[in-house]
């Protein structure tokens, strides 16, 4: 028996079989992508909601010390890490007067913080500001903080609110369900 004989012939796949593999996967690509675009959407909304948290605790830190609450995010030493989607703060800029430090926008340019606010843009590449706040106003003896973010690169912007009692309102949902 010589060397040709004793080699089996080996068998390649088909071009249809290939195809079908190929269909499978993109079955399978096309159920999955939306759910995991809603599964980071709602991350990065876990993430915003220990952000507002924490500069709750901030402001309710500041107001033990002061007997008054205030807007500017430098006073009560707040800021978030990493590179942050949603703009956080205060649409009001008055107490105890005008600082323009209310958001995390303008804190970040004003004292050059150690976040990065490069993640901080509507679906247009504009960068949020004040303006696409919520209402969320700081006043002597309450408060009602804000964030902002376009979390799944539409049109629509997720914004929420949260006061002094701790009740959180998804005042625009920016997640398609």
């Amino acid at each position: 028996m010589g060397y040709a004989e004793g080699m089996r012939r080996v068998r390649g796949f088909s071009l249809l079989e290939l195809i079908i593999v190929m269909l499978i996967i993109g079955v399978l690509a096309a159920m999955s992508i939306p759910r995991f675009m809603i599964f980071r959407s709602r991350t990065l909304q876990t993430e915003m909601k220990t952000n507002l948290a924490s500069l709750m605790r901030s402001e309710k830190a500041y107001l033990s010390e002061n007997h008054s609450y205030t807007d500017d995010l430098a006073r009560i030493a707040w800021t978030p890490d990493g590179a942050p989607v949603y703009l956080y703060g205060f649409t009001s800029d008055a107490l105890p007067a005008a600082s323009g430090r209310n958001d995390t926008a303008e804190l970040r340019a004003a004292s050059g913080g150690p976040y990065r606010t490069t993640r901080m843009v509507d679906a247009f590449g504009n960068v949020l500001s004040e303006g696409d706040l919520p209402p969320s106003i700081v006043q002597e003896n309450s408060l009602t903080a804000g964030a902002v973010g376009n979390i799944d690169q539409d049109d629509t912007l997720d914004s929420w609110t949260l006061d002094g009692d701790g009740n959180l309102v998804n005042v625009m949902s920016d997640i398609d369900n």
